[in-house]
């Protein structure tokens, strides 16, 4: 009885005929790993802050990159070998900066603070291709930061001893007879125009910035002067005690930054004229007269700062009109005059 042989292994046989067994699988081969596709960059790598403001963000462009790809082949008996395919990817993470970047800049990071921008890239498939890890973008950026802390640098005060001779020069043409005055108040003055300075960026660069603020008030006192009251119906005599409160306030309040070389404030001038009368008239029980005094007064001016202090200022008063206003009650019946006694005066600019 002839022997059969039985098959018992796969693939091709010796009568000719293929068993047909698998896959077969096999381990992953790499093809190649992913590649840069980009150009990462930070734009720009300069700035300049100041202390209290937040770090300015330059454009940071980050790495992408094309898919790697690995394959492997599954094998079948009596049939072709096939290839699986998959790709390999890097992933950027989120733009991170070493060292981090302060939320607002302080006076720790004057002059100067400088940090690097990264990323963290990662790998899909760490056994073929791994992890770049830290990946820098371009070069490291630079703040400048200009400190903003404030530091005394002078102080000033007007000349009032000499601007309330200047002013009386003016008031004296009122006065007409300044031997027929007297002082009610003597003058006084009070506050002062400071500066400070700090550095803030101007044009990019730190810069020596003055601030100017506070205000001067000069009260030139109060004086009074007989005053002849003439041309006046039914005043056989009369008089007029006229006073005068000058006051002059002088404000500051800005900067001399960047390109600037002096910061001008304003001046104020108020003059207040009034006037109490004592009068004789022809027929006292049968007329009556009440005598008050108006005026129109005023000034302005400028006052100017370098950044060492004082630059120049000047100021001037002009003494619109002044008149009598009499109120004549006869008989009953009232009337009004006006009567003007004297204006218009104006001193010429009188420096500060």
């Amino acid at each position: 009885m002839p022997l059969v042989a039985l098959a018992t292994n796969c693939g091709r046989q010796p009568e000719g005929n293929c068993i047909k067994c698998g896959p077969y699988t096999n381990p992953w081969e790499l093809d190649w790993c992913p590649s840069l596709n980009n150009s990462p960059s930070v734009s720009p790598t300069s700035f300049c802050n100041n202390t209290g403001d937040a770090p300015s963000v330059p454009k940071v462009v980050v790495p992408t990159y094309d898919d790697g790809q690995k394959e492997t082949p599954t094998d079948y008996d009596c049939s072709d070998t096939t290839y699986t395919y998959a790709g390999i990817s890097y992933t950027a993470g989120s733009l991170k900066w070493d060292p981090v970047l302060p939320t607002k800049f302080g006076v720790g990071n004057v002059p100067s603070f400088t940090s690097q921008a990264y990323v963290i890239v990662t790998s899909s498939d760490t056994a073929n291709c791994s992890s770049p890890g830290r990946v820098d973008i371009g070069s490291a950026v630079t703040w400048t930061v200009a400190d903003k802390t404030d530091r005394a640098k002078f102080s000033w005060s007007c000349n009032g001893n000499s601007l309330v001779a200047a002013f009386n020069q003016t008031l004296n043409i009122f006065k007409q007879d300044p031997l027929l005055c007297r002082v009610d108040q003597p003058p006084a003055m009070s506050g002062q125009i400071t500066g400070t300075y700090h550095q803030e960026c101007c044009n990019g660069t730190p810069t020596d910035v003055t601030v100017i603020g506070g205000g001067v008030s000069l009260d030139f006192g109060k004086d009074s002067c007989d005053f002849p009251l003439v041309g006046i119906p039914f005043l056989i005599t009369g008089n007029v005690w006229v006073s005068d409160t000058l006051k002059v306030d002088i404000t500051g309040d800005g900067k001399i930054a960047c390109d600037q070389l002096t910061y001008c404030g304003k001046v104020k001038v108020a003059l207040t004229l009034t006037g109490t009368a004592g009068i004789s008239v022809i027929a006292s029980s049968l007329l009556s007269i009440q005598v008050g005094i108006q005026a129109s007064a005023g000034g302005d001016g400028e006052v100017c700062f370098n950044v060492n202090g004082f630059d120049h200022g000047k100021a001037h008063l002009c003494v619109n009109s002044v008149n009598a206003v009499c109120v004549f009650t006869f008989l009953g019946s009232t009337t009004t005059g006006t009567y003007p006694l004297g204006g218009p005066w104006c001193s010429p600019d009188l420096s500060l």
